[in-house]
């Protein structure tokens, strides 16, 4: 009994508790804080004392310091930002596109030649710079229907003044000319005016260079590999004809292409590879092809620049096309989703061994199939002309070439004149 009546005493003292007599001072705000933190959900509460009052206020500065640090990340990546725009856009020649379009001045069409002439009497380089890249930025922006004004003057520039078309800024502009626009996805190719008229203006600027830029071997790579909107084109063949030098191959002669067309070739004619793309081309542009020649036809036999070999860094060089050799390799496995154009490019670039090598365990496979059946023959023709040396990864190619094994007997025709 006396046990049961000290428990219910010592019970009643700890319901009322006298030690909060000692905090009176600070009892409003105690119970605010109390009052705030069974609010929070998993806030343990230990027994009150000067402790308890320290923890609450440091409670209070982390809830105030608390919403600071979510405030400074977004600003890192604004900081940030920039970096990854310049990274993706630095790769190539970013930093020349973005000086020569800082520089561009506006012209009225008819005022270019005068005053770019004009400015060079002055001895104005600058304003000479800004006037063409600012002619080149309107014609970027209409290529698909260019000034005709502005077409010719730039023409007769390239005629009168050549060397303002091989500096470092107007290069750069006239490069974006010769790339796909990014916003036009449809399968047409377009008007080919404005990339032909870019060819041409770097083939008079570059004219007596030995040594062309690199970027020149990435455009044409690039074109190949997608729609060959001035690859093929006949009025470019002076252009992409010096950047093929470059890569060094032996291009077979019309003699070794009698054979595939009277075997297998179903078209009447007897030309490389792309005089027949041009042919193709030139006939499904229709309108615009004729439209073409009526521009470049007054300048078209003056601007006629002879092939001549350019040199350009092996090492660089085939360290661009190989790359975008192994990407397709990589990205389309399957035998028939490899493009005709790519078989091409293959063709035009059997100078370097990486790709006789990379191209001849291919090749049967290729000729089997019947959309790949003309570019194929002309890789094999290639491949042939140009595996002429001894070296060790020659005789791996010819080895991968006796090989193989065709049904056919065009095929077989074709492949026996190949390899003699």
């Amino acid at each position: 009994m006396e046990r049961g009546k000290s428990s219910q005493g010592r019970g009643a003292k700890a319901k009322t508790p006298q030690y909060p007599a000692d905090l009176f001072a600070l009892g409003s705000k105690s119970s605010r804080v109390e009052g705030t933190e069974a609010k929070r959900p998993g806030v343990v509460h230990g027994k009150p004392g000067t402790s308890h009052s320290f923890t609450s206020s440091d409670r209070k500065r982390e809830a105030v310091s608390g919403p600071l640090p979510p405030i400074v990340p977004p600003k890192k990546p604004k900081v940030g930002a920039p970096s990854i725009l310049g990274r993706t856009g630095g790769s190539g020649s970013s930093g020349g596109a973005e000086a020569w379009e800082m520089v561009a001045m506006e012209c009225e069409p008819a005022d270019l030649v005068p005053a770019v002439l004009e400015a060079g009497t002055m001895d104005e380089g600058d304003k000479e710079i800004g006037l063409l890249c600012g002619a080149i930025r309107s014609l970027r922006s209409n290529r698909w229907k260019p000034d005709s004004v502005l077409y010719l003057g730039l023409l007769y520039l390239a005629k009168v003044r050549p060397s303002l078309f091989s500096g470092d800024c107007v290069m750069h502009a006239l490069c974006s000319l010769l790339r796909r626009d990014a916003s036009h996805n449809f399968k047409s190719k377009g008007n080919p005016l404005v990339p032909v008229l870019a060819a041409n203006l770097l083939l008079r600027g570059f004219q007596d260079r030995k040594t062309w830029p690199d970027v020149f071997i990435k455009l044409y790579v690039e074109d190949a590999l997608g729609d060959r909107v001035w690859v093929d084109h006949e009025d470019c063949a002076g252009f992409v004809n010096n950047i093929v030098t470059a890569l060094n191959s032996r291009i077979p002669p019309k003699s070794m292409l009698q054979p595939d067309i009277t075997g297998l070739g179903s078209r009447g004619e007897s030309c490389p590879s792309p005089s027949t793309v041009v042919a193709d081309d030139d006939a499904g542009e229709g309108s615009t092809g004729s439209g073409d020649g009526g521009l470049l036809g007054e300048f078209k036999e003056k601007m006629d620049i002879p092939v001549t070999p350019r040199k350009n860094t092996l090492d660089i060089l085939q360290m661009i096309v190989m790359d975008a050799v192994r990407e397709q390799l990589n990205r389309r496995q399957p035998a028939e989703n490899i493009t005709r154009n790519f078989l091409r490019l293959l063709s035009a670039s059997c100078g370097l061994v990486e790709v006789r090598i990379l191209s001849a365990p291919r090749l049967e496979m290729w000729l089997q199939n019947p959309k790949l059946m003309r570019p194929a023959q002309e890789l094999l023709m290639s491949i042939c002309l140009n595996c002429s040396t001894h070296t060790q990864r020659d005789i791996e190619v010819i080895s991968h070439l006796v090989k193989i094994r065709l049904k056919t007997k065009a095929l077989i025709n074709l492949y026996l004149s190949c390899i003699r």
